[in-house]
């Protein structure tokens, strides 16, 4: 590993002097320990400061591969895609979206909603019957103007009204553009920040996550992006565990750590997401490159970091200033090339 990419990656997020932070994904509970070390952005650093940083790194990551290979025939038993059991259902959020046939049957259950004995209340039982034929029509009626205004209306009203769902809905609807919209990352990102501080929504931390590592909608800010996507991994976000994982993997938002990302790759995996469980299993076997179909159809095949050999190059060039290829490019908004990879990085994370 780099020790420019490493340093870099502590003193751009603001995490030097806390360099031995150690956190498992399946404890969020547990709080990060922290050990204080010499190094400091703003006075330099010495040699010896980087080499003890990144040998606790390394052995972090080594200990962690260490007892991860021991698992290494499970996770190909319980991973394998061709075997029905192995399919984990997972985030692919909303869930459970009904079809345009199931409609006049939802219908006829939201007219008579009040007299459920399911009933407490409106916002509860009805209205979430609501939410449910507004994400069909919306996505069903994708060629029919007519159905996607009409579930476009019933997605506001919910939304306007507080619905967690729904306000997390309707800012998809306006960050894609679907309802026949025009795209307002803007505003979708306005929503999504409401339904997190109104509801701690996890499908709208996960997409703040999104906007604020891609810098859609709302400024760049790769910390907090992290922050995010954590919030969201907490509770299990699968998509989100992805995301968190590659951050971890190349020091983006957070402190580099390779045995934390891969912590939460196989997070991710045992919660079904497939392009997860093909990078653990690169991983374990160190077979880079070799192409896993059984456990995914796409994905990075490796969680060694792409850009070592570029932050070699640069470093050399400058050698008395630090730099992170990737944040090279994102100071004042990101290159095409970078937004480009972290674009796909995100419809990586997406794919559960």
């Amino acid at each position: 590993m780099s020790s420019r990419l490493f340093l870099n990656s502590l003193c751009r997020n603001g995490l030097v002097p806390s360099l031995a932070a150690s956190v498992s994904v399946m404890h969020f509970s547990q709080k990060v320990n922290n050990k204080n070390s010499v190094l400091k952005c703003e006075d330099g650093y010495s040699n010896q400061s980087i080499d003890t940083a990144l040998m606790d790194e390394e052995a972090r990551y080594q200990s962690t591969l260490s007892k991860v290979k021991e698992h290494i025939s499970t996770y190909r038993e319980k991973w394998d895609y061709n075997k029905v059991s192995s399919r984990v259902p997972t985030v692919s959020w909303p869930v459970n979206v009904p079809s345009e046939e199931d409609l006049p049957a939802l219908q006829t259950e939201l007219k008579y909603c009040s007299r459920s004995p399911n009933y407490r209340d409106d916002s509860s039982y009805c209205d979430q019957i609501k939410f449910r034929i507004a994400a069909a029509m919306l996505q069903s009626g994708v060629h029919d103007p007519d159905m996607n205004a009409a579930g476009l209306a019933v997605m506001k009203d919910l939304a306007e009204r507080g619905h967690s769902d729904g306000m997390c809905f309707y800012a998809k609807c306006l960050n894609e553009g679907r309802g026949h919209l025009d795209p307002n990352p803007q505003q979708a990102v306005v929503w999504w920040v409401r339904c997190a501080e109104l509801h701690n929504h996890v499908e709208a931390l996960y997409e703040l996550g999104v906007a604020y590592y891609t810098g859609e909608g709302v400024g760049e800010n790769e910390i907090k992006a992290a922050k995010l996507f954590q919030k969201a991994a907490e509770k299990g976000h699968p998509g989100a565990l992805f995301m968190l994982g590659d951050c971890l993997l190349d020091g983006i938002g957070v402190q580099m750590d390779r045995a934390r990302a891969l912590e939460c790759l196989i997070e991710a995996g045992e919660r079904g997401h497939r392009g997860a469980r093909s990078r653990v299993i690169a991983v374990l076997t160190m077979e880079e490159g070799q192409c896993f179909g059984i456990f995914t159809d796409s994905s990075r095949q490796t969680i060694a970091s792409n850009f070592d050999a570029q932050n070699e190059r640069i470093a050399r060039e400058i050698p008395d200033i630090p730099v992170n290829y990737e944040r090279k490019f994102t100071m004042g908004g990101s290159h095409p090339t970078v937004l480009s990879r972290r674009r796909t990085i995100v419809e990586q994370s997406r794919r559960t």
